[in-house]
């Protein structure tokens, strides 16, 4: 958009044109001198806007912090210099959308309220998992522009410890040269996707601590009644349950005063897991959940669903 300046410049050019061609006959020295004179206007016109560009160029760049004061992890670095080394701002626009079509879609049941990034235009689920101390994430949008963003943010953080996430600084965005691809409103999603994914990288180391510090604890507890009863736990087969059977020997680490677990797909693939356990006691719902799914991990990934409800002997009244 022209300045104020700007445009009253053009306009004396223009108005000297019209006054050189319907005012002065052609030929004739008057008529040469008012041309002459309309040329130094658009010299100048040009001159003034070529100034102005340069003077405005820097002033981006001079506000914009270098890669060593982000805090960026090596692929999130790695990525911010893949943009910024690209001509144009069309050809990052292109390679946004290019990333947000190879983004995988997130499964419907990870798209809940608790995993919603608030304060974004478009609809943004995010998901944060840990595997061996590092923090991976997932997540998805109905906006591609937003999803190539939150790809961005996926594949620079993931395979990070949480407190190396907590270091960076959103103005990466800035130097990777992308702040034409958003408006305030995206900006502030951006912001938020960001602030989302640092504080579900914080729960998620939290919640991994807590389950394998329990986790000992539950196995030890269980360890003498393991021994004396041999491999199958003392938990006799269910004939044609062979899934049934394994989920019930591992869940006897945790010592259940009460055990149910029922198969409700008929083919092992859906289960109603009901245990009554003191070693769920002092540790919250989730928690409780995780400490089943890690005792029984290697089951969880042949099933398709399971429901669970963990309670401690005093809930149960016993």
């Amino acid at each position: 958009m022209q300045s104020p300046s700007m445009r009253a410049a053009v306009l004396l050019v223009l108005a000297s044109a019209l006054a050189a061609h319907a005012f002065v006959p052609l030929g004739g020295a008057a008529a040469l001198a008012q041309r002459r004179s309309a040329a130094v206007a658009v010299s100048r016109t040009q001159s003034y806007t070529a100034s102005a560009r340069r003077r405005a160029a820097p002033l981006l760049m001079s506000t914009a912090p270098s890669i060593q004061e982000l805090g960026l992890t090596r692929e999130l670095e790695r990525l911010v210099k893949a943009f910024r080394s690209m001509p144009d701002d069309k050809m990052r626009y292109k390679q946004l959308l290019f990333m947000a079509a190879q983004g995988a879609e997130l499964p419907s049941e990870f798209k809940t309220t608790d995993n919603k990034v608030q304060g974004c235009l478009s609809t943004v689920h995010v998901v944060a998992k840990m595997k061996q101390g590092k923090v991976y994430f997932e997540g998805d949008s109905d906006a591609q522009l937003t999803k190539g963003l939150l790809s961005i943010l996926i594949r620079g953080l993931s395979g990070n410890a949480a407190a190396d996430i907590q270091s960076v600084k959103p103005e990466f965005i800035q130097v990777a040269g992308l702040q034409t691809s958003l408006t305030p409103g995206r900006n502030n999603g951006f912001i938020n996707m960001l602030s989302t994914m640092k504080r579900k990288a914080l729960q998620a180391e939290a919640e991994a601590e807590t389950a394998t510090a329990a986790a000992p604890e539950a196995a030890a507890a269980g360890g003498a009644e393991a021994d004396s009863e041999g491999d199958d736990m003392g938990v006799a087969e269910v004939p044609g349950k062979p899934m049934t059977t394994a989920i019930m020997r591992k869940l006897q680490a945790l010592r259940p005063v009460r055990l149910q677990v029922e198969d409700e797909s008929e083919d092992e693939q859906k289960f109603y897991i009901a245990v009554v356990s003191s070693a769920f006691e002092g540790l919250p719902l989730v928690k409780r959940h995780q400490l089943v799914h890690l005792t029984i991990a290697d089951e969880m990934k042949q099933v398709h669903a399971v429901q669970l409800s963990t309670k401690t002997p005093a809930e149960m009244g016993l």
